[in-house]
């Protein structure tokens, strides 16, 4: 249905728009969650909003999750303070601490590194406020880690960017062990691959065709030594 009033957020690969209220249907109020895909145009329903039907709501993006709630579930009476937390791996939604202020509809939301920012806004068409609140959230992104470099080892990895799979080659004339212990790592601290290579080789190549899109990190470890690259999965 067509809704007014509804709040979304970008993750920096695709964007997500839910909640929202259709006038024309007798103040019908929505939980409906989409996800749209820039590179396709093309919209995906996800699982609905984990908060009842609302409008007015805010939201924002904290790398791995985004955020959503407050707003009202009946204009201009019945103002919400609650937040939700939503994950994509899992196209799930749970439950985070209430917006500290309490109650808030048609509030303003932004995110500097890990900390979203809530605030402005009023209560029932009313009381308008132009307080401001942190939040901080209790996963923290890997985003600001860059690659860590060994002058004694050197890794490639390629293509980078990837749709299928990536070729991880290495070399160094130190190597002491017989195995070299290679991750992947989602940028939410998520292991999603692990393997020990018999260190006479050089070279490994994993399918990635079932990773989400979006950023991965590369971790090598031998020796007590610990080289890390970034990869992008498109």
């Amino acid at each position: 249905m067509g809704v007014e009033y509804a709040t979304g957020y970008s993750d920096g690969t695709y964007g997500y728009i839910g909640t929202g209220v259709n006038y024309s249907t007798g103040m019908q109020y929505s939980n409906e969650f989409r996800s749209w895909d820039p590179t396709t145009n093309v919209w995906t329903q996800m699982a609905n909003f984990g908060g009842i039907p609302r409008a007015e709501a805010c939201a924002f993006w904290l790398c791995p999750f985004g955020y959503m709630g407050t707003g009202t579930s009946n204009i201009p009476t019945s103002a919400l303070s609650d937040f939700w937390k939503y994950d994509r791996t899992s196209n799930s939604w749970v439950s985070v601490a209430n917006f500290g202020a309490g109650l808030r509809e048609f509030a303003s939301t932004f995110s500097i590194g890990n900390k979203g920012y809530v605030g402005v806004g009023w209560i029932n068409d009313a009381n308008l406020h132009s307080d401001f609140w942190e939040y901080t959230p209790d996963t923290v992104c890997l985003t600001g880690i860059e690659d860590v470099q060994n002058s004694d080892f050197q890794l490639q990895v390629y293509p980078n960017p990837s749709k299928d799979f990536i070729n991880i080659n290495w070399s160094s004339n130190t190597i002491i062990s017989t195995s070299i212990e290679i991750s992947i790592w989602e940028i939410s601290s998520k292991k999603v691959f692990t393997k020990n290579v018999l260190a006479p080789n050089n070279n490994l190549i994993v399918d990635i065709r079932n990773f989400t899109k979006g950023v991965y990190f590369i971790e090598v470890n031998v020796d007590r030594k610990r080289i890390v690259k970034k990869i992008f999965k498109e």
